[in-house]
């Protein structure tokens, strides 16, 4: 398959063109790469000037939620020096990243076309079959256009993480800044009070790195309803700990969707912040799956000069001083030259048109949030490409769910409905790949615990598989139902 110039527009045909060179993209790319040799060619597209996705325009003092290992590309290991339980910086998953596109060289033939916008795509019939054609503009150049034919396209867009951005604030007498952008604090005086807006994980994380780089300020969160998150002690237990105790993934997930029936949404999120969660105080109720440790949270619970459980509206000028204005009707003054860092709510903000994760000719792959098969785009990459390897891909029922107005319209139902779809597609998936599939999936975070602590999880879904599936099914259904959701298997699996 080769690469003809046609006026403006170069044609490049391939085997399979993955859209997106982030966390999804990469692990699909992994899981196909396993069927595929190294005849195979395999166009790798992306928006950025490199691959990582996200992890290009993330704020620096980012760290991952779970330890390293458990955020990878398929199986591959990391060769980072550090202990096991390090939470790994943006540098050092980039570096990570570098390491496994290497190794997907080995396994196929790779051409990179980084700087390229996906534009749209038409599936053509052509003699044995359908084919894919995506449009691809240059982002930042005078190249070509690029014309991608082939009989498999990805468009791995994950869950579109926008970039940080400072909020849109009335007045002129504060500093709105952007989780980015938190070295403009070394030019302003010590005493300068900041106020860090959001409580979930970017909120957290911004409030951490401020507390402990500028100790001498004057921070305050002001966290809307508050934020709950999984308590990475109990999830990651380290030392000899995680041979015997710990809150293992899978079971913990079982735990809940086993309590949940599509309509008790209240009952088991009281359960689930009881028995899981960690929070800045016992009022909060959010919950988006982050994880933090009890070190982190005390820290922050320990030295924020104030947490204002209310929303910010705007900061206007009134008589000279900027005041803060809340949703409640509040209103708080504050001093000329505060800053103001956004760190609010950055998923499932925008409204994109529903799209099937598989077509129906099986021919193009999308990984998004308005027809997922998973929360975690990750799993979805790795899992989705396994069955288009296998082969299976239009085959099993997967229950998908669209997420963006899911999570908007009921965020309690969501939390328990996202856990029990993990459950439901993993057993339909293991029951026609390879074993080797499993044990290769190295984003399982229980993986962290040893082999023989994850064996009772896997015997009992073996042992109760048709239950466990009827009981799921029948919680999801209902609980889309009551929110009005589009869930279920594709048209095309339903027959």
């Amino acid at each position: 398959m080769g690469t003809q110039v046609s006026g403006p527009r170069t044609v490049e045909d391939c085997d399979l063109c993955i859209v997106g060179a982030g966390i999804s993209g990469l692990n699909f790319l992994f899981s196909a790469s396993r069927y595929m040799s190294k005849a195979d060619k395999v166009v790798l597209v992306d928006r950025n000037p490199t691959f990582g996705g996200m992890w290009n325009e993330t704020y620096p003092y980012v760290r991952l939620h779970q330890p390293h290992p458990m955020f990878t590309v398929g199986n591959f290991s990391w060769s980072l020096d550090k202990e096991r339980s390090h939470l790994a910086t943006r540098e050092e998953i980039l570096r990570h990243f570098a390491e496994c596109i290497d190794r997907l060289r080995d396994r196929v033939t790779l051409v990179e076309r980084y700087g390229y916008e996906y534009e749209g795509h038409e599936e053509v019939r052509v003699d044995g079959g359908v084919r894919a054609e995506a449009r691809l503009r240059p982002t930042a150049s005078d190249d070509h256009e690029l014309l991608i034919r082939t009989p498999r396209l990805v468009k791995a867009v994950g869950m579109r993480v926008p970039k940080p951005e400072p909020l849109t604030l009335s007045s002129r007498d504060v500093v709105s800044i952007s989780p980015l952008d938190l070295d403009l604090l070394e030019r302003g005086a010590e005493e300068t009070p900041v106020y860090v807006v959001g409580g979930g994980k970017t909120g957290m994380d911004t409030a951490h790195a401020v507390l402990s780089r500028f100790p001498a300020r004057e921070v305050s969160l002001i966290i809307g309803k508050g934020t709950m998150f999984w308590n990475r002690n109990e999830a990651f237990p380290t030392g000899l700990k995680r041979w015997w105790a710990g809150d293992m993934a899978m079971p913990t997930f079982l735990d809940l969707a086993l309590r949940f029936n599509g309509t008790n949404e209240a009952e088991v999120y009281e359960y689930l912040k009881r028995e899981y969660t960690l929070s800045l105080n016992d009022r909060c109720e959010n919950f988006l799956s982050g994880i933090l440790s009890e070190e982190e949270n005390a820290f922050i619970a320990a030295h924020a000069h104030d947490v204002v459980e209310d929303y910010l509206v705007d900061v206007v000028d009134v008589a000279g001083r900027p005041v803060m204005k809340f949703r409640s009707g509040a209103e708080r003054a504050v001093e000329p030259g505060t800053y103001v860092v956004g760190c609010t709510g950055s998923l499932f903000r925008d409204n994109h048109p529903y799209e099937p994760y598989v077509s129906e000719s099986g021919t193009t792959v999308s990984i998004q949030s308005t027809s997922s098969v998973y929360l975690f785009q990750s799993f979805s990459g790795y899992w989705l490409g396994q069955l288009l390897g296998a082969g299976k891909l239009l085959d099993v029922p997967l229950y998908a769910l669209d997420n963006e107005r899911f999570f908007t319209r009921d965020r309690k139902a969501f939390t328990f409905a996202w856990m029990t779809q993990l459950l439901y597609n993993t057993i339909l998936i293991m029951d026609v790949v390879p074993a080797r599939a499993l044990r290769d999936c190295g984003l399982n975070f229980d993986n962290w615990y040893p082999l023989y602590r994850q064996l009772p999880f896997l015997l009992n879904v073996k042992i109760h598989r048709r239950s466990y599936l009827e009981h799921f099914r029948r919680s999801l259904d209902r609980v889309c139902e009551r929110a009005q959701v589009q869930g279920g298997p594709l048209a095309t699996h339903s027959g």
